[in-house]
């Protein structure tokens, strides 16, 4: 009996149609679920009182509330006010860290960096913050950036992109 190699595109476009259904049913069902999780119960209120013009800061805000100006800048932007669209956006910033990452790997000269693009995507440990209202995943994205930044030897950009990632970190003491 003779093997034949499958063609590495094949694998590319399998794991394309399944991370779109994936994406797909999560869309769903974050369109019908409207209960925040966890902290969303502080982020959410915290971004709808910076779309209703209150700039004021949630009590239990353990943070500066760059992430909730970003998401409440872009929400108005685009005309948004739902939870829904709040996830939407960071599942957005998701899909974006998941492209930096495959930059890094390309520019370290990575001849797999798509495989590895998507195990970083799909990492257990990462995925389930991407549609949840968490600042986690824009400092993901920031610090990413920072690091493509500096292998580009833009030290100026990286600078800016980890000093904002500051700015929207939530730190866990």
């Amino acid at each position: 009996m003779v093997f034949r190699r499958t063609p590495w595109r094949f694998f590319v476009l399998l794991a394309v149609s399944l991370s779109s259904w994936l994406i797909v049913l999560v869309y769903i069902h974050a369109q019908h679920l409207q209960a925040h999780l966890v902290d969303e119960a502080v982020h959410v209120p915290q971004i709808q009182w910076f779309l209703q013009g209150k700039f004021v800061t949630h009590p239990w805000l353990a943070m500066i509330p760059g992430y909730h100006l970003l998401i409440a800048e872009i929400m108005w932007m685009l005309g948004l006010d739902s939870v829904y669209a709040m996830r939407v956006i960071s599942a957005a910033f998701g899909l974006f860290a998941g492209y930096l990452f495959y930059c890094i790997r390309q520019t370290l000269g990575d001849s797999r960096a798509h495989w590895r693009a998507a195990s970083f995507f799909f990492l257990p440990l990462l995925f389930p913050y991407y549609f949840l209202v968490y600042t986690d995943t824009l400092s993901l994205v920031l610090v990413l950036a920072s690091l493509l930044a500096a292998l580009k030897q833009r030290h100026l950009l990286a600078l800016i992109a980890v000093a904002a990632s500051m700015a929207v970190f939530q730190c866990h003491h």
